[in-house]
């Protein structure tokens, strides 16, 4: 049976909200470009929602996401496709700075978000390279390194994989973690891939390591959306 928002009580309101922003947050732990349209599929066909009323949740929960930092939204339209900063060194004699930042435009048909500070514009090819100091690269040279385990803890209980750029110009798959003998709280970056010789290489790394978490996720999404949705269903007011 549909309905839409007139026919809900404000307390299931809260709680698709919630469960929005859970499988948005979810998502986001891909660590690439999410399609908006995915989300509100998910919400519409579990919550028995229109099209219209669907949408209203996500974008509510996008923009609210947007606004604490912890994502990026891409409306769909015209986006530049920027030059990197090793083109822009090997071709100096650019003096126009939006010449040096810009060569190309695309257009992207589908609104997608993604995580914060990742992605510049919407395009896998123009993902953010983290810069790193070698002093503050660690590496577990053993998978049962307790020793390890216990002086450099993870941040958060998502670890969020990123591709970091050394000093000697390699690059290498990583997350951040604290380094907890420091006098103070310090954050380093832990090493979990070989070092490769350019960010292409190491993105790929990146992409095969989300593969496999990818399964995980999508497993714990429709776990959220099957425990709330037996929740919610009994709550629903019809008019």
């Amino acid at each position: 049976m549909r309905h839409n928002s007139t026919g809900i009580s404000e307390q299931v309101k809260r709680n698709i909200e919630a469960i929005t922003e859970a499988i948005i947050m979810k998502m986001l732990q891909k660590r690439k470009l999410q399609p908006v349209n995915e989300v509100e599929e998910k919400i519409k066909d579990k919550f028995d929602l229109d099209s219209k009323s669907a949408k209203q949740y996500v974008n509510t929960t996008l923009d609210k996401l947007k606004n604490q930092k912890r994502l990026e939204y891409f409306p769909q339209g015209q986006y530049p496709m920027i030059v990197p900063k090793r083109e822009m060194i090997i071709h100096p004699e650019h003096e126009n700075k939006n010449e040096m930042q810009h060569k190309d435009f695309f257009k992207l048909e589908e609104p997608v978000f993604a995580p914060a500070n990742l992605y510049p514009v919407p395009l896998d090819s123009e993902r953010i390279v983290f810069t790193v100091a070698d002093s503050e690269i660690v590496a577990k040279q053993s998978v049962e390194n307790v020793e390890f385990d216990n002086r450099y803890l993870l941040t958060s209980d998502i670890v969020e994989m990123n591709v970091y750029e050394t000093e000697r110009g390699t690059f290498f798959v990583g997350h951040q973690v604290i380094d907890s003998h420091a006098d103070d709280t310090k954050i380093v970056i832990e090493q979990l891939s070989q070092e490769v010789e350019n960010p292409e290489l190491a993105f790929g790394v990146l992409d095969t390591f989300n593969t496999v978490l990818d399964h995980r996720i999508e497993k714990e999404i429709e776990e959220i959306l099957d425990v709330e949705f037996t929740v919610l269903e009994d709550e629903v007011e019809l008019n």
